[in-house]
């Protein structure tokens, strides 16, 4: 899991209400399908003419999520819920899903800067998001070694000095 805070120059919760939905356990969540609508044909009521047909069908839109979203699932509780009083989005992926942050950077005409720490610490870093959808990313991931993460990162991300050396983290995936 990643740990993401998201930084708006505005009041996040205007900002984002449209792009959010409630899910069905009563989450509400930043929507993917809101900011980057996903094509009819992968919908949840997708038909099939047998098991094979299924499995290419869910392989392409696998493929297209992670293309155009970054992530290969949209927004659930487990995976992508966003906290607007704490600025903070538990992320169940390998990566950031940069596109979705670059779109709405876009769609809100809002600056956007996020700050992410992989649970395992396998990469951390930060990205801002301009409102013309570009962004400047600053990662770091090499847990091995001491890492040359400015020290106001460090302190943000809660990485203390002694997960710089690399025997704490033997154990961590």
């Amino acid at each position: 899991m990643t740990i993401i805070r998201i930084y708006f120059e505005q009041d996040p919760e205007t900002l984002l209400k449209k792009y959010m939905s409630v899910h069905e356990h009563g989450a509400e969540l930043l929507d993917f399908n809101k900011i980057i609508p996903m094509p009819e044909k992968y919908s949840s009521s997708m038909h099939f003419s047998g098991p094979d047909e299924y499995l290419a069908l869910c392989r392409e839109r696998d493929l297209w999520c992670e293309k155009n979203w970054g992530t290969r699932f949209n927004n659930q509780p487990r995976e992508f819920a966003y906290f607007l009083k704490e600025n903070m989005v538990p992320m169940e992926c390998i990566d950031v899903p940069f596109p979705i942050f670059s779109q709405l950077a876009k769609l809100t005409k809002q600056k956007i800067r996020i700050t992410y720490l992989h649970e395992e610490y396998v990469f951390w870093g930060e990205a801002v998001f301009n409102a013309d959808g570009s962004y400047n990313e600053k990662r770091f991931s090499d847990r091995y070694s001491k890492h040359n993460t400015p020290k106001e990162l460090d302190e943000e991300l809660g990485i203390t000095d002694s997960l710089n050396d690399h025997s704490t983290w033997d154990g961590l995936g």
